[in-house]
């Protein structure tokens, strides 16, 4: 399959103060929750983990979501989380997870 390589954003600031910063690119140990409001993992578009745990009951972290992705990595993966007062999608491009989008999220 052909998929598109986003161009990578900047990170910034938090403007949830409870929250940490929006990273260029996702660490590893990065959690994929926000508690309040939504996120998920997804494979060229169609659902492959949601937040608040997977089927067996762990919170993904994006290690996880790299070791899933690595084992099939000809597939446009994205993490979107989606919370209080921001939001952003992650896209896995070579192995890291770079920031592609970015929103005002909710509340």
């Amino acid at each position: 399959m052909t998929w598109e390589k986003l161009p990578p954003l900047e990170g910034k600031p938090n403007p949830c103060a409870n929250c940490p910063p929006i990273l260029a690119e996702a660490h590893p140990g990065k959690i994929i929750a926000v508690g309040f409001g939504d996120a998920c993992v997804t494979r060229d578009g169609d659902e492959v983990y949601r937040e608040p745990q997977d089927d067996m009951g762990k919170i993904w972290d994006f290690a996880t979501a790299e070791r899933v992705a690595a084992k099939d990595p000809d597939h446009d993966w994205r993490a979107t989380l989606f919370g209080p007062l921001h939001g952003e999608t992650y896209q896995r491009q070579d192995g890291k997870w770079l920031l592609v989008e970015k929103n005002e999220g909710f509340a």
